[in-house]
């Protein structure tokens, strides 16, 4: 499925980042990055499942899965300089436009 992301207005600039080749990037993580995340989005203290280890319940929030994204995307060196005018903070990407 090699044209499964074309798209007719794209730059050649974005064609030719779309093939790229991807390597794959292992992931690996702790109790400690789990307890860290479910935290920083808002797990309280008193949410034994979210922020204990040693409850019986204890896991992941589910939103914990984009996580890895991050270290692959930026693992590897990637810039965004391939994409004219991209600001990850700008109104338009954040919706506000």
């Amino acid at each position: 499925m090699a044209n499964a992301y074309v798209d007719p207005e794209d730059s050649q600039l974005v064609v030719n980042a779309k093939n790229e080749p991807v390597d794959p990037v292992e992931y690996s993580y702790t109790e400690k990055d789990v307890i860290l995340y479910n935290l920083g989005i808002g797990a309280t203290a008193k949410e034994l499942q979210w922020t204990f280890e040693g409850d019986s319940e204890f896991a992941a929030l589910p939103t914990f899965g984009v996580v890895p994204q991050f270290q692959a995307i930026f693992s590897k060196g990637m810039s965004f300089d391939w994409l004219p005018n991209f600001n990850p903070v700008s109104e338009r990407t954040l919706g506000h436009a």
